[in-house]
């Protein structure tokens, strides 16, 4: 895979304007689809995503959506201090 097809956490997060920990959520979750670049080799996958994955995401959810999940993360941690 060419880097120019992929990005990888931080750089997403950057796009995004949230944090890393906001987009491993969503990876976590099932709705982004990601790439181990290690494939199984180590202790922690090599994480990348598809250029035309994170597209789709965000045509699907829209900028509006990353935000809310990610000030609905945050709020809950403040609360439950």
């Amino acid at each position: 895979m060419k880097d120019d097809q992929s990005i990888n956490r931080r750089d997403l997060a950057r796009r995004w304007g949230v944090s890393v920990r906001t987009v491993d959520r969503i990876r976590q979750s099932g709705q982004l689809p990601w790439i181990d670049l290690r494939n199984g080799a180590g202790a922690r996958p090599l994480v990348r995503f598809r250029i035309p994955d994170v597209e789709a995401y965000e045509a699907q959810v829209g900028q509006g959506g990353i935000m809310r999940l990610s000030q609905q993360k945050e709020g809950q941690s403040c609360s439950s201090k």
